[in-house]
């Protein structure tokens, strides 16, 4: 009985399995993000030591004060933030608009289809 309760989980046969996996995603996609967090930090030390930290890296004006304090990693003033941000998403749109290359869209429903 000891044995079974020390022995790690089997998904497959545990009634508690999809809830098991779940969690698992979950503390890998933390873990994830906490290095990535952690990788953005030391990227900010780096620009701090090279003298380059608080000034955008898009435009080369100084980053507020304010902005820092509350994204402390961050590379870019408020206005190049929100112009990659808003091209990002005109990229996205356009691309869920014609359809991923290679693949089948299916037209929507106000769309005739061909």
């Amino acid at each position: 009985m000891e044995a079974a309760a020390l022995s790690p989980p089997d998904d497959e046969h545990d009634p508690e399995g999809s809830t098991v996996g779940f969690e698992r995603a979950l503390v890998i996609d933390l873990l994830s993000q906490a290095e990535a967090d952690v990788a953005a930090l030391e990227a900010a030390l780096e620009r701090f030591d090279a003298g380059t930290y608080g000034r955008c890296e898009p435009c080369g004006r100084a980053i507020p004060t304010e902005r820092l304090a509350a994204n402390p990693t961050t590379r870019a003033c408020v206005g190049c933030a929100q112009a990659s941000a808003a091209a990002t998403s005109s990229l996205v749109r356009a691309t869920l608009k014609s359809g991923v290359p290679g693949s089948k869209r299916r037209p929507s429903a106000s769309e005739p289809a061909s």
